[in-house]
């Protein structure tokens, strides 16, 4: 069978297959056939990103890349080695998506990469992998020097409902000199928590005594969050 469909993969056909499924809006069976085809779609679908003008968008590609996934996702990991940077961060991408946690340590070979692109894809994978589990990598994320990288560790801290967020949020605050927009967002997002985890977490870094620079924005902050709980 693996053979049948290898020698039926003409790029001919692949690529009136995916744009068709592109046009019809991804119908529901899509999923299940890209699935079953496995390698030979993959490999099109990454040799699709390197030409100028691609059969369908990036975002089908990386959408149709996971789905190839969702039945081997080790037809996804070898590409994660790629030296192109925008290959590795589609296909990081596209293993979020195939849903298999088979692809955590694939991802977390490249979670350094030293692309900050990648390294978005990345732990935006890890977190749709792992849930809260990623919840140290993204605050270990939060000291990362791109400023894209701690853009998406902040929402996906905020979208994580586990009170281990408020938690390790306030330590970090504690005990590291954040930016002050960073901070302000990170105390943030413990404001917004009703739990008794996240009220006593602002009133420790109210009260704190901190002896890093952006201390003061945190102390402020939970002040003033204090204050309209109050």
């Amino acid at each position: 069978v693996t053979e049948a469909i290898r020698e039926l993969s003409r790029p001919a056909l692949l690529d009136e297959l995916v744009v068709a499924l592109a046009k019809a809006g991804d119908p529901p069976g899509a999923a299940a056939l890209l699935s079953g085809w496995g390698e030979p779609l993959v490999e099109h679908l990454i040799a699709g990103m390197l030409g100028e003008e691609p059969k369908v968008s990036r975002r089908h590609i990386v959408e149709y890349l996971g789905m190839a996934g969702r039945g081997d996702v080790r037809f996804l990991t070898p590409w994660l080695r790629d030296p192109r940077w925008f290959i590795v961060r589609n296909v990081a991408s596209a293993i979020g998506k195939a849903g298999r946690e088979g692809g955590i340590p694939a991802l977390v070979t490249v979670v350094d990469h030293q692309d900050d692109r990648v390294r978005v894809e990345v732990i935006r994978a890890l977190a749709t992998l792992e849930g809260d589990d990623s919840i140290p990598l993204l605050v270990e994320s939060l000291s990362d020097p791109s400023q894209r990288v701690r853009n998406a560790a902040v929402s996906l801290l905020r979208a994580e409902p586990s009170d281990e967020v408020v938690v390790r949020v306030a330590e970090y605050l504690a005990t590291n000199n954040a930016e002050a927009d960073d901070a302000r967002r990170l105390v943030k997002i413990i404001a917004e928590r009703s739990s008794e985890a996240a009220q006593q977490a602002l009133t420790g870094l109210a009260e704190k005594r901190f002896r890093v620079g952006s201390g003061k924005v945190v102390r402020d902050t939970a002040r003033a969050a204090l204050g309209r709980r109050q």
